[in-house]
């Protein structure tokens, strides 16, 4: 699918029968979280995200004005061709003259071609979001209220900056967060950098960009830096490490400053930003 292919053309090279193509394809919809109108597109961007698929190479397609830029990350986030036309404020026909436009400049045979290709540009990991705006979600995860507070907890905010922001209680956010945790499979009392951990592990969520480059880290920081992204409580992420809950505050205030952040919130913000969940254990 990321190739452009449709599914006869996917039929035909695979020898499956075009039914079953079919049927694959509204599988992965549903294992997803997506709408069954949920276009190829919208369907290829999130098996980008939640790496099912590699991201292809850019073999020398050129980069895009920012206009262009926005219309493919619109068909990698909307449902439909009406819903991509009302997130640019594009009369669909205009949408349609860029997207055909597009296509022959990327070389691309589809839409959902087109939003992979984007990836390999580096489309998807440049929004412009402002510094206080939600991380968007897989779509249908939560409603939009909580979508909005875990979205703001993925920014690196704890629910105090949250409840501010959104001009609700405290009590609120901690409500919208319990639904988060619910929606992503984990336990009531999951802490909230566990949480959103949770939400960038399993591609509900797409780490922030951050200018600074990825300090060195040793395998002993790393494995550290695992252990508080997957555990809620100090005494576990001690036994994790080999080491006592004293012993362990020290060396967890060395890499929070070793990553320029003060919270475990921050640290695991930061980490995912920096691709350390995918490190090998040998990086130094």
């Amino acid at each position: 699918m990321a190739a452009g292919w449709g599914n006869s053309e996917i039929a035909a090279r695979t020898g499956l029968p075009a039914l079953r193509v079919n049927t694959l394809v509204q599988e992965l919809r549903e294992r997803l979280r997506l709408p069954d109108s949920a276009s190829r597109a919208m369907l290829v961007h999130q098996l980008l995200v939640q790496r099912y698929i590699p991201v292809p190479a850019r073999d020398g397609r050129p980069a895009l004005i920012p206009t262009e830029a926005r219309l493919v990350r619109a068909w990698g986030e909307h449902a439909t061709r009406l819903a991509v036309a009302d997130a640019l404020t594009m009369p669909p026909g205009e949408v349609d003259l860029w997207t055909r436009t597009l296509l022959r400049k990327l070389r691309a045979r589809s839409t959902a071609h087109l939003v992979a290709l984007g990836h390999a540009l580096g489309v998807f990991a440049s929004t412009s979001l402002g510094a206080n705006e939600p991380l968007p979600l897989r779509p249908g995860l939560l409603p939009p209220a909580r979508a909005t507070a875990l979205g703001l907890a993925a920014r690196g905010m704890g629910k105090e900056e949250i409840a501010s922001l959104l001009h609700v209680s405290p009590e609120t956010v901690t409500s919208h967060l319990k639904a988060a945790r619910a929606a992503l499979g984990c336990p009531p009392g999951t802490a909230l950098h566990v949480l959103v951990h949770t939400a960038f592990a399993t591609g509900a969520a797409t780490p922030p960009s951050i200018a600074a480059p990825a300090p060195p880290l040793t395998a002993t920081q790393l494995h550290l830096w695992r252990a508080i992204a997957t555990n809620s409580l100090s005494s576990d992420i001690a036994r994790a490490v080999g080491t006592t809950p004293r012993a362990l505050r020290p060396a967890v205030g060395h890499l929070t400053a070793h990553a320029g952040t003060d919270s475990a919130l921050g640290l695991v913000v930061r980490g995912h930003a920096w691709n350390w969940w995918d490190w090998k254990e040998s990086t130094t």
